[in-house]
């Protein structure tokens, strides 16, 4: 896989992610949410 195919695949998991985060009226238990987030920005950091 072409590491530009893995940054824009990673771009949209991340903005999929990053724009409820930004919606707190959408999104009520952001510090849950947010929890995800990290998590998951933590695992695929680690494989990318």
């Amino acid at each position: 896989m072409p590491l530009e195919a893995l940054e824009i695949s990673w771009f949209s998991i991340k903005s999929r992610w990053v724009m409820p985060l930004c919606s707190l009226k959408v999104w009520k238990s952001t510090i849950y949410r947010r929890k995800c987030y990290f998590q998951l920005k933590k695992n695929h950091g680690m494989e990318l």
